[in-house]
Formats: structure tokens, sequence, C-alpha cells
């Protein structure tokens, strides 16, 4: 499903997921790009920030360290002298150390000058969020995409009821279209290949036939 219409697209996916969900033969029915992935939303409080000089860089910089290393901010190199490789040195918190939210909220913050450490609790406010776990394009256009595989059934009797279920374009969000693809597609469209290579074949037969006529014409003109 293509459209701008996120929150209402979502709707009408959920429930054609269901929908699909039911036919028989149609296993592993999911949605790929969910709106629910747990996300936490942090706001630094500049004024804090300041007087514990500290700033906003300061704090996503301590925050990108402890929770993705520090190979995006600070790569380090260590060279193996035995055997010439370069192997690179990431320093990182210990997931595990960091299994709550109290203890996302005790994370030290300090400047890459050094200075007085601060925890995190004391420079921003925490909260818990939801947010897209991916999003997709196609055709510029965000898509939304339900994944379906077929069990003990043929792909072309699944295609043809799946395809029944898809809601009309009046029925849809405006600007939204809603389109079938992937495996289920391929017959139909090598189908058409092969029709259209056979109409050019035909073409270029006849056209051969019909050069070599007018040749052997012209040369039986030629000798009268």
């Amino acid at each position: 499903m293509t459209g701008r219409s996120l929150d209402e697209d979502h709707q009408v996916v959920g429930n054609l997921q269901r929908e699909i969900a039911a036919l028989p033969g149609a296993v592993d029915v999911f949605v790929r790009q969910r709106q629910d992935y747990p996300t936490m939303d942090m706001n630094v409080d500049r004024i804090l920030a300041n007087e514990a000089g500290l700033t906003q860089k300061d704090v996503a910089t301590s925050l990108l360290i402890s929770l993705s290393t520090n190979g995006q901010v600070a790569p380090n190199q260590w060279l193996d002298l035995q055997n010439g490789v370069n192997y690179q040195v990431a320093a990182q918190t210990p997931q595990y150390k960091i299994n709550t939210f109290d203890a996302m909220r005790r994370m030290p913050i300090t400047a890459p000058s050094g200075g007085v450490k601060q925890l995190l609790q004391n420079l921003a406010r925490l909260k818990r969020n939801i947010s897209p776990e991916i999003e997709s394009h196609y055709n510029t256009q965000p898509v939304v995409d339900i994944f379906a595989s077929p069990d003990r059934r043929d792909l072309g009797g699944s295609r043809r009821t799946s395809k029944g279920l898809l809601p009309e374009r009046p029925t849809l969000p405006r600007g939204t279209t809603i389109d079938l693809r992937g495996q289920a597609t391929l017959p139909t469209s090598l189908k058409i290949n092969q029709l259209f290579d056979q109409s050019l074949f035909v073409r270029a037969a006849a056209w051969n036939t019909y050069h070599l006529w007018w040749r052997k014409g012209s040369q039986i003109a030629c000798r009268n």
C-alpha cells in the first residue's frame, strides 16, 4: 500500500492482514513496517547543561558512545605488527547494565575535554514513546507491505484469493494505492513478456518474408 496517510493506511493494512491470515493456505502473514516500535524521547535542558559546562552535543555524544560504541564519533584503530592488520577498537557500555529505564537515566555524561561528570537524569527528561520500526518507500512514496507465504497450496490460487480481498480505490484514503507484488505476479508478467516477444517475432518474420519477396520481384523485373 502506497500513500501519504500512514495512520489511515495502517488501519486498512491491519484489517487486510487479518483477512489474509484467515485464508486457507496463508502462513507467516505480517506487516513489515510496524508503527509501535518502543523508543525513548530525550529532551535536554540547555540551561542545566550550560551550568554544568555541557552542551547538547556532549550529551548526544556520550549516549552514542554508551549505546552504540565510539566507532562513529571517535574511531580507534590498533595495528598488529606481526600480521600488519588494523583492528577496530570499540568502547561501549555492556548492554546488560542498561536493562531498565532507571539505568538509562543514571548514564554518565561527560565533555570530550573532561570536567565534572553528570548523570543523564540531571540534564534531560526521558519519556517512553513508540515510532515506526522501519520506513520503506516505493517511487519516493511511503509504503506499507504485507508479507504472506503459501502453505500446501499453489501460488496461483493464493494470488487469486488474496487479490479478491484488496479494497477498491474509492474506499481507500485519498492518494493511496494498493498493488499485489512479489512472486505471485511473476507468472503473469512472464506471460505478458512472452506474448510481447512472440508478437515481435511474428512481425520480424513477416518483414523478412516481405523483404525476400520484394527482392525476388525486383530481380525478375530486372531480367525482363
